[in-house]
């Protein structure tokens, strides 16, 4: 655009020189379009710059919302760690306004003995670690955080953000889970059973103390993934196993199943199994629940007592004295000995209770005295 001569009518001070026939201190129409364009130009411009400023804050207003009805808290820290930003979830972690915050370190408001783990998380790019906070009355409050560098076009560091997640409620699960589980084990080991837990293979995933003792281990991890078959076996270990599947199968308990183990030394035993379906949390059966009682004193007794019977017995059939066994609450003979015939002198005397009042056959004096 050509400069206005000076002197001249509405002209500007500067040089100029008449083109194309026209006159002095009226500029040319070439310079009139390209004044115009530039004009039209800078409207459009400034238009276009409107619309990205609307459609910034419109984009801040949206992301703003979204950070603030989030469930947990975000905060954005300098290059010293100090908060310039928090959004209200956070605040309400800590129980305290946002003013309090605004301004001081972060690591105010970490327990001393996890200071030195947010700046290791920050500087790992992507890390997470869980820190306790101090609310306002001093309480920790527990919180998975998760920061990030906030990096300039260059790399240079700007600042950091975190997202913070309360866990407070999760970390007293898992501990009343512990202490649940804790009280668990020690009544299963205070147990003189034999507990055991197994999975759809009939895998072990549990057992008391008990039960390593008669698998002759001495660690929980020398019995876990394994199955009888690694320690009893083969004719036996299939019969458990084979128990095992058709509970799982039909989802029917096995009930005071007497069986018998050979221990590591080779000395044989004998137990009361209960055998019933684990269920997972949504009620499928995951696997079975097993509870063994050593009765190997018990057997021994019983086959004792058996053959002592049998022994008393054959004694009893071939003596010549005579043996009775009198109820005297119904005067019936319980059992009487074959010989009573032979020395009495009363034949077909019964062995079956008989009344010594019947009338019939009544046994002779001597007999009946």
């Amino acid at each position: 655009m050509r400069p206005y001569c000076a002197g001249q009518r509405g002209g500007l001070v500067g040089d100029c020189a008449p083109i194309g026939g026209v006159p002095d201190g009226v500029p040319a129409s070439g310079d009139l379009e390209a004044l115009r364009a530039r004009v039209l130009f800078l409207e459009r411009e400034a238009h276009r710059r409107q619309l990205v400023e609307d459609a910034l804050k419109q984009s801040e207003e949206r992301y703003r919302v979204l950070v603030e009805a989030m469930n947990e808290g975000m905060g954005v820290l300098d290059q010293t760690g100090s908060i310039i930003y928090i959004n209200d979830r956070f605040a309400r972690m800590l129980d305290r306004d946002r003013q309090d915050l605004l301004g001081r370190s972060i690591l105010d408001f970490v327990q001393p003995q996890h200071r030195d783990l947010f700046p290791l998380a920050v500087n790992a790019r992507g890390g997470s670690c869980q820190l306790n906070f101090l609310r306002k009355d001093g309480q920790p409050v527990a919180a998975l955080v998760s920061p990030a560098l906030l990096e300039g076009p260059q790399g240079e560091i700007r600042g950091s953000f975190a997202v913070f997640t309360d866990i407070s409620k999760l970390k007293e699960a898992e501990k009343a889970l512990a202490e649940e589980r804790n009280v668990l084990r020690m009544l299963m080991d205070s147990l003189p059973d034999h507990i055991y837990m197994k999975d759809l293979q009939s895998r072990f995933i549990n057992t008391n103390v008990s039960h390593m003792n008669i698998m002759g281990v001495s660690s929980i991890a020398d019995i876990i993934g394994k199955t009888d078959f690694d320690f009893f076996p083969h004719d036996l270990a299939d019969e458990y196993y084979r128990n095992e599947q058709e509970v799982i199968a039909t989802g029917h308990p096995l009930l005071d199943k007497v069986e018998q183990v050979v221990h590591k030394s080779g000395e044989t035993h004998w137990v009361m199994t209960f055998k019933a379906p684990l269920h997972d949390a949504e009620g499928n059966i995951a696997g079975i629940i097993g509870i063994s009682r050593d009765i190997t004193e018990l057997r021994r007794a019983q086959m004792a007592l058996r053959e002592s019977e049998e022994r008393f017995r054959l004694i009893l059939e071939n003596s010549r004295d005579i043996a009775y066994k009198l109820n005297l609450a119904t005067a019936n003979y319980d059992y009487v000995s074959p010989s009573a015939s032979t020395v009495s002198g009363f034949s077909g005397m019964p062995r079956a209770p008989r009344s010594c009042g019947t009338t019939g056959q009544v046994p002779p004096p001597r007999w009946a005295q």
